[in-house]
């Protein structure tokens, strides 16, 4: 019974690997949405895993407080980082940036 494809040719016939153009990438409205979609169930499940907590007696949850966050940190970096338009970043940092420099100049008076 042979299908026609073995191991080796399908290994040497891998279609290449994704490249995204600035076509593809995510612009600062699409970016909003995915990191507030994420944030909200980086919430909801934290919370969760609080309430499991609390209503076990003497047990953990198989996930640690903190667990949701570390993966939602990472996935909205590399979002930024790979899919979204520099121009965006660019100018988001900036305003962060900005925002932050005000903070600390009216802490100061």
């Amino acid at each position: 019974m042979n299908s026609g494809c073995n191991f080796k040719t399908a290994v040497r016939f891998r279609p290449p690997p994704l490249t995204l153009n600035n076509n593809m990438k995510l612009n600062g409205f699409e970016n909003y949405i995915i990191t507030e979609a994420v944030n909200m169930y980086k919430t909801a499940c934290e919370k969760e895993i609080k309430e499991q907590n609390a209503k076990i007696d003497g047990k953990r949850c198989i996930f640690a407080e903190g667990y949701y966050t570390t993966v939602c940190n990472d996935l909205l970096y590399k979002i930024d980082q790979d899919f979204t338009t520099k121009k965006y970043i660019t100018q988001r940092d900036a305003e962060t940036r900005e925002k932050v420099k005000n903070l600390i100049n009216n802490e100061k008076i």
